[in-house]
């Protein structure tokens, strides 16, 4: 495989755009008192009125630089992340416990079952590969597809 890259000619031209996005799964119910569910490829896409929402972030589950105000920028209802493949010694877990500590449900897809850097793809086929302390006490648990947590999570079980 190697050699034929290496005889294959160059690539030519610019590679199409991919850029980042942040789009709403479920809209608000004012009437039942839920929240909405946003989808974010990217940590980097979370903005200030993103608190209260159950966020879906293709981002990996794990603390940047082990530093706990990393965990997330906003008070979220809950946060949903990728487990990237956990990593060594767990290290893309380490947003859960913190986030525990904040009072907000969090979990992380299995990296099995969805890609990373997609919300979309989370949202479709992803579920869950581990759960903090605060959403286990809510009854979630691991196995269950990323849109019934969501629904778990707008109905406050």
């Amino acid at each position: 495989a190697g050699e034929c890259l290496r005889r294959a000619p160059a690539p030519q031209g610019e590679p199409l755009p991919y850029p980042e996005g942040r789009f709403a799964l479920l809209p608000r119910s004012v009437a039942k008192g839920f929240p909405a569910v946003w989808g974010l490829d990217s940590i980097g896409k979370v903005l200030p009125g993103d608190a209260g929402r159950i966020l879906i972030i293709g981002s990996h589950g794990g603390l940047h630089g082990g530093d706990p105000d990393s965990a997330l920028p906003v008070a979220a209802a809950a946060a949903i992340f990728h487990d990237a493949g956990r990593g060594k010694d767990g290290a893309s877990l380490t947003r859960l416990p913190v986030l525990a500590r904040r009072g907000m449900p969090a979990g992380v897809v299995d990296y099995r079952s969805a890609r990373i850097g997609d919300a979309r793809s989370m949202w479709e086929t992803g579920w869950i590969s581990a759960w903090n302390a605060l959403a286990a006490e809510r009854g979630l648990r691991v196995g269950i597809a990323v849109r019934e947590a969501a629904a778990l999570l707008r109905r406050g079980n």
